[in-house]
């Protein structure tokens, strides 16, 4: 090689050597990018309003992202960002299952367990949770479990993950089972099945245990209870079994519940279940809590947590579009945990604009709550999407009376006993229209409310819950095989 071909290979050699190290450059730039991003939604979550919120999704994420790895969270964060709390929580629970999966199932009152399984009663029930809340429909679950308990039942709750609930079923003497596998593909509920005469799955969340219930014949009740909202989760409704065989029957809190299912699964046959809330009664009313003063204005409240699907900004629209005469009438209380920083400030901007009109509470214990459906006079439902919401139930149950959009399974029953004013499609201006007749129609006002304890009564009481699942029960365990029956 010559003095000049040495030449020119050594251009080409510092040249490939320049463009790989502009190519690390570059990389090192994406990953410095990427911290920074990284960065900037970590401190935008703890900023955040909602950075509460996520205290749950935060308490399983801490044991184990040394596991996973301190990217685990940061990955966590922006999931909950940009997909919500409801997705970012389920995935987490899975995530969390996955690394609890060595340790083993827990079960809570194991001796009253062993007593049911070797009683052979054939009055043995299993309920499935996705959760073990005391919220929404896993609380309506721990009113099913103890409807059971009073009519001789045995039941036994079981769940991906220990929770409230767990320690109310212990207080009545339900045996609770924490099985991290149940959610991930439903093959652990079959080994736990076996011991049952009976399977209670609640919401399409357990979609993948009642999957593989598709193979064992035993009697399964599917309770459903979500909104369209919950079917935009393309991983959960693969889940959702195409037909079902006979010993698995299906049930939806409502006709709205039921619509929404059968848009993803029309050739499902299903039945309605409502479910019961307790009876608040007029000793809720006796409970320690107090509103601000509010100078004997019409106390309209809305519950619920702060999130674009419960309509708030419906709500804001309202109150700008309201005669300020109507508007000085009413005191408007809502409560509910920050979901969403867009409509916490749609709140805050509601207590800004109107002091005098407007209160807002994050949280309020359950007593709290009770006492505080005894000072309302009536309840608002403004929400988008909302099968069967129990706040209003609990309003009934104090009779009050309801104003609520057409967007949820409450409306027809609300119209069909007069208890309630409805208006449709997200419309403020027909928000308002119920607003003022309310406020301004005292004969309206008092035909509505003179019905609201009726219409619990007739749907919702403990008496006629008991009735249905009695009925029910009898059915499905009736219409088991007979092997089944033999073992019993």
């Amino acid at each position: 090689m010559n003095h000049d071909d040495e030449i020119c290979a050594m251009k080409a050699e510092i040249a490939r050597l320049q463009q790989a190290l502009e190519e690390s450059e570059n990389d090192r730039e994406e990953m410095r990018l990427a911290r920074m991003q990284d960065r900037k939604a970590l401190e935008t979550m703890i900023n955040s309003t909602c950075w509460r919120m996520t205290a749950p999704v935060r308490f399983v994420l801490d044991p184990i992202k040394g596991r996973f790895g301190h990217t685990l969270v940061l990955r966590g964060l922006r999931h909950l960002k940009n997909r919500g709390i409801r997705q970012t929580a389920r995935r987490v629970l899975e995530r969390a299952g996955r690394a609890q999966e060595t340790a083993g199932p827990t079960v809570y009152l194991p001796e009253r367990l062993k007593e049911i399984e070797e009683s052979r009663s054939g009055r043995r029930v299993l309920l499935i949770s996705h959760e073990l809340s005391l919220t929404g429909a896993p609380l309506v679950l721990l009113y099913f479990a103890q409807t059971l308990t009073h009519l001789g039942y045995q039941p036994v709750m079981i769940g991906p993950a220990d929770g409230p609930m767990r320690e109310e079923n212990t207080k009545s003497g339900i045996p609770t089972i924490i099985d991290a596998g149940i959610l991930q593909d439903g093959s652990n509920v079959v080994e736990w099945v076996k011991m049952f005469d009976l399977v209670v799955a609640n919401t399409i969340v357990v979609a993948a245990a009642v999957e593989r219930l598709s193979a064992v014949r035993i009697p399964v009740l599917w309770w459903i209870h979500e909104s369209m909202a919950s079917y935009d989760n393309p991983e959960l409704v693969r889940h959702i079994p195409a037909r079902l065989p006979e010993h698995i029957s299906v049930y939806c809190v409502c006709n709205y519940a039921r619509q929404c299912l059968l848009r993803v699964r029309p050739a499902y046959s299903i039945r309605i279940l409502h479910y019961t809330m307790p009876d608040i009664g007029e000793a809720a009313g006796q409970r320690a809590f107090a509103l601000p003063p509010h100078d004997g204005k019409k106390v309209l409240t809305l519950i619920g947590t702060l999130e674009p699907r419960k309509g708030h900004d419906i709500l804001e629209a309202a109150l700008n579009m309201l005669p300020e005469h109507v508007r000085e009438q009413c005191f408007f209380v809502i409560v509910g945990r920050p979901c969403a920083d867009a409509s916490y400030e749609t709140v805050m901007r509601m207590c800004r604009r109107y002091p005098d009109s407007v209160h807002y509470y994050e949280f309020l214990s359950r007593d709290e709550i009770y006492a505080l459906h005894h000072m309302t006079d009536c309840l608002l439902c403004v929400s988008r999407d909302d099968p069967l919401p129990c706040v209003i139930t609990e309003a009934l149950s104090a009779g009050k009376p309801v104003i609520s959009t057409e967007n949820t399974g409450y409306a027809p029953i609300l119209k069909k006993m007069h208890s309630g004013m409805i208006y449709g499609g997200d419309d403020p201006a027909e928000l308002v229209a119920c607003l003022k007749t309310y406020i301004m129609n005292p004969d309206a006002a008092h035909e509505i409310s003179s019905h609201a304890r009726a219409t619990y009564e007739t749907y919702f009481s403990q008496t006629v819950f008991e009735r249905s699942v009695r009925q029910i029960l009898r059915e499905r365990l009736n219409a088991q095989p007979e092997a089944k029956r033999q073992e019993m």
